[in-house]
């Protein structure tokens, strides 16, 4: 339709970026370490990740009650540690990338022993 009014019609083409597309890390899971005080974070690598945003809560989940843990380069095996035995914890990971963050992936509850 446009081809007979001037405009220089080509076709679209689609750039290396357009398959860009930060999700959040899979299988998150958290679990009690042999230590006392300590918990274990694992997560599936995101493709397009260079590094990872570890979150906590203790007790109730509020917007306020986040806490940053710290920014990981891979988060297949993240210890977490001085935390207080008999305490209930919430963890939030995701992932950064070149182009921003992506999603949290669903959070985890686990109390500390």
């Amino acid at each position: 339709m446009l081809l007979g009014t001037g405009f220089d019609v080509k076709p679209v083409v689609k750039s290396s970026n357009a398959a860009y597309y930060l999700g959040a890390p899979g299988n998150f899971r958290v679990s009690r370490s042999e230590v006392s005080g300590e918990l274990m974070v694992t997560a599936t690598r995101e493709k397009f990740a260079a590094s990872y945003y570890l979150e906590i809560c203790e007790g109730d989940v509020t917007e306020e009650g986040w806490k940053p843990v710290d920014t990981y380069v891979r988060c297949f095996r993240i210890v977490v540690a001085g935390l207080v035995p008999g305490k209930r914890y919430t963890f939030r990971i995701r992932g950064i990338g070149s182009k921003g963050v992506g999603p949290w992936a669903t959070s985890a509850t686990i109390m500390c022993v």
